[in-house]
């Protein structure tokens, strides 16, 4: 099992979709150490993608990703509150 990382009132500096039919979203988020941070969810509502430009509480699992033999950090969005 992965381990769940919450992050406490964070906003993004940016949201957008991606996919065929845009149904998944990338938000990029600055870590404090001023080091960018993406975090991706797949098929995302209207309403979540909404609340998550707005600052909220994160829970994430941290995943690495070898989309197009990039190999990439990022996390994977489980919850938006």
């Amino acid at each position: 099992e992965k381990p769940l990382f919450e992050f406490k009132k964070v906003k993004p500096i940016f949201v957008r979709r991606f996919g065929k039919k845009s149904e998944h979203i990338e938000a990029m988020y600055i870590a404090e150490n001023e080091k960018e941070i993406k975090a991706i969810q797949f098929f995302v509502t209207k309403e979540l993608e909404e609340k998550i430009k707005k600052e909220h509480n994160l829970l994430a699992h941290l995943e690495k990703s070898y989309f197009r033999g990039r190999g990439e950090l990022r996390l994977r969005i489980i919850k938006v509150i």
